[in-house]
């Protein structure tokens, strides 16, 4: 990160409670009725109980499906408890890669990433969805790393945004 201030740890977990505690109500909800969320759960069932890697649907998603494995005794608080951590990861991320980007208001661009519609249910169902967006935004993060100590100037700019003073 290119900074670590007091004021930029407190904007990093002022997001992280607020996403966090948006999710809450919603981890104990069940599966869902998307079917894939009802297979990963019985993939993470048969990976404990067999120690044998199942896909829950092909080609198999095996990062996602033995962790799943790793916490199904919890359930679908468990599991979608999961999907909510990496939808936190995904919020930071693209909160990381704003500031880099030297963006106005990267605490409001993740905040608005979080509130989106299909990225809020995605955070709380057992689908693997939001954890391919961590990755993808975490490693956009570590790309753009060297960036995060140049000079406003000499770094990158997403397009249409302008730069803070």
């Amino acid at each position: 990160m290119p900074s670590t201030s007091p004021r930029t740890r407190l904007s990093a977990f002022v997001l992280v409670a607020l996403v966090a505690l948006s999710r809450l109500p919603f981890l104990a909800a069940g599966y869902g009725e998307n079917v894939d969320a009802w297979r990963v759960a019985r993939a993470a069932r048969q990976i404990a109980q067999n120690h044998v890697y199942e896909p829950s649907r092909l080609p198999g998603y095996p990062i996602h499906e033995i962790m799943s494995a790793c916490f199904r005794h919890f359930g679908a608080i468990g599991l979608n408890g999961l999907s909510a951590a990496f939808g936190i990861a995904a919020v930071l991320a693209l909160w990381s890669i704003a500031r880099r980007l030297h963006c106005r208001h990267p605490f409001l661009l993740a905040l608005a990433f979080a509130a989106t519609p299909i990225f809020f249910v995605n955070s709380v169902t057992a689908k693997d969805y939001v954890w391919a967006i961590a990755f993808a935004l975490w490693a956009l993060s570590a790309a753009l790393a060297p960036f995060g100590a140049a000079s406003s100037s000499a770094s990158p700019s997403v397009a249409g945004s302008p730069r803070a003073p």
